[in-house]
């Protein structure tokens, strides 16, 4: 009996052994999902502006921990090639910093500066027997980053629970800087629908042409 035993304990630590030797030696990690969680999702001006009291109130309280009151000169930039989002946000941007009490100015050069960036991330989700929009992996020249994925129904329905098919994201980072030095910083991602990303889609600036007039 006591010969069976140990022969039956080894033979148990050897199968541990070779398990924890595969799992060891696995040559790639193995896939897993995070654990669901929320995001919401931009449908209306309306919840523009709460995007913007959200940008404010985590700006003013930042400020506030790093020792620089209400009063501090503050400048609010609009980005380059501003999309209607962007002008839009602008506004309410500097009309809730100004009712919070923030010293806000038209012009550049304060001790402060704060900007925003809106990026949209484009998603080419290919549903199983559902419709997919074409979008080429990488940056294109209307603001979008593209990439592909492929999803079933399991993960399809989660995502599309909230409304219309989400193939779009937007990154919304928002920066205060005083001489250069970074004092502020959030970074938010949001979904939005197809319909609305030309809403964050990026101008394309205008060059100056020279042209030369001939008389005939």
């Amino acid at each position: 009996m006591a010969l069976k035993k140990t022969i039956g304990a080894a033979a148990l630590a050897g199968a541990v052994l070779a398990l924890t030797g595969c799992a060891v030696e696995a040559p790639v990690p193995y896939g897993a999902n995070y654990a669901q969680p929320t995001q919401m999702k931009v449908r209306a001006a309306g919840h523009w502006d709460l995007m913007a009291s959200d940008v404010v109130a985590e700006t003013m309280a930042t400020l506030e921990r790093n020792g620089l009151n209400a009063k501090t000169p503050l400048y609010v930039a609009l980005p380059q090639n501003a999309s209607a989002f962007d002008t839009v946000f602008h506004e309410l941007v500097v009309t809730k910093l100004v009712q919070n009490g923030a010293s806000v100015y038209n012009t550049p050069g304060q001790q402060l500066e704060l900007s925003y960036d809106a990026k949209l991330v484009h998603h080419n989700l290919q549903h199983v027997g559902g419709y997919s929009p074409e979008a080429p992996d990488g940056y294109n020249r209307n603001g979008y980053y593209g990439f592909g994925a492929t999803i079933g129904d399991a993960d399809y329905q989660p995502v599309t629970a909230a409304g219309a098919p989400a193939y779009s994201e937007v990154l919304l980072t928002s920066t205060v800087l005083r001489q250069g030095q970074y004092v502020a910083r959030k970074s938010n991602v949001y979904y939005v629908d197809n319909a609305s990303v030309g809403q964050f889609a990026k101008t394309e600036a205008y060059r100056a042409v020279n042209m030369k007039v001939v008389n005939k």
